[in-house]
């Protein structure tokens, strides 16, 4: 091993190619963290490792906090689908040399890593990375592929033209949408105004760079004659991204560790199942969050009961000492006016 392979380096290195496990207990909040049931749970997920290319940092580097934050881009084996309803085309993804088909249909340059990667025909895409958190580390292992500072910019330029891309189909979409709606109007006079539907509502991409995805289909009501006809796995992934995409990405900062090692990795996980166990583990805090809730509501409905039970007997308690009191002083009076 050389020297050079055997200096301790940040754990992850931006443009660096790592396996990522989420972990569950270290995600959770301060609050839930004191939740037995919720610990338990985390500790029964079954988390998968993934892999991916780290993107930037989120600020600046601080060697002295106990955690950092980074932005990943997932890697993904085999070019990702169409999916018309988020107006996401197979060719807003970035493909890496050597193994990968040479029919991009962006025909875009492959990206080439330090060396290759040990998986064929791998993808990123503007519509799978993560935000993430990390223990403040340094490792020995190597850095086993890494991408040099102009391919990490031409990540962003592929990036940001898919942005612009879909903003673009996702316009026209809209457009089109009001114009039909403009059309029955006019069709009927005196007919109301159509009313917004939430078929123009946009929620944030998890990516964090400004694509704004609308609802899916099946959300907005349509009929069942109105659905376009898809399998089974693509209906997965597109509620699968409507999750991703509705969530707010300050809900829950998720921790996970990282390795340089990509042995530890015979097959690429789907990225897809990374977002599962995030909705799993949400689920988990959501019903912490819950109990706690009805817990201190059942504390508040107790105390109020134990002070109703309890309230009358110690005033009538308190009224009879102050008669007795009262008496005291009067006969007190009494002695005294007596006596002298």
């Amino acid at each position: 091993m050389s020297e050079s392979e055997s200096e301790s380096t940040i754990l992850p290195a931006v443009g660096a190619c790592v396996v990522f496990t989420i972990d569950p207990v270290a995600s959770l909040d301060p609050e839930t963290l004191e939740d037995s049931e919720a610990v338990k749970a985390c500790m029964a997920l079954a988390n998968k490792p993934y892999v991916g290319f780290v993107g930037k940092r989120i600020g600046i580097y601080q060697p002295w906090n106990p955690h950092n934050g980074c932005m990943i881009d997932l890697l993904i084996q085999g070019r990702p689908k169409s999916i018309p309803s988020r107006f996401i085309e197979s060719s807003m993804s970035i493909p890496i040399a050597p193994m990968t088909i040479g029919d991009h249909p962006s025909s875009r340059s492959p990206l080439n890593p330090s060396n290759p990667l040990p998986w064929n025909d791998c993808y990123l895409s503007t519509f799978w990375s993560a935000k993430v958190s990390s223990p403040t580390l340094m490792t020995e292992t190597p850095i086993a592929c890494k991408l040099a500072g102009d391919e990490m910019r031409q990540i962003r330029r592929f990036l940001y033209a898919d942005l612009r891309r879909h903003d673009i189909l996702s316009a026209e979409s809209s457009s089109g949408s009001r114009s039909a709606d403009l059309g029955d109007a006019e069709k009927e006079p005196g007919a109301p105004n159509p009313a917004p539907s939430a078929e123009h509502d946009t929620v944030q991409s998890p990516s964090g760079l400004g694509a704004k995805i609308p609802p899916l289909a099946e959300d907005r009501g349509s009929s069942p004659i109105e659905k376009p006809a898809i399998d089974d796995a693509t209906k997965s992934v597109e509620e699968l991204i409507d999750y991703i995409f509705s969530k707010p990405a300050s809900e829950m900062s998720i921790t996970v560790n990282f390795t340089n090692d990509l042995s530890t990795v015979k097959e690429l996980n789907d990225p897809a199942d990374y977002f599962k166990e995030l909705k799993a583990l949400s689920r988990i805090q959501e019903e912490s969050r819950l109990r706690l809730a009805n817990a201190r509501a059942l504390a508040i409905k107790e105390a109020a009961d134990l002070n109703a039970k309890y309230d009358e007997p110690t005033m009538l308690q308190l009224s009879s000492l102050l008669n007795c009191l009262e008496k005291i002083k009067f006969c007190a009076h009494l002695f005294l006016a007596e006596k002298f």
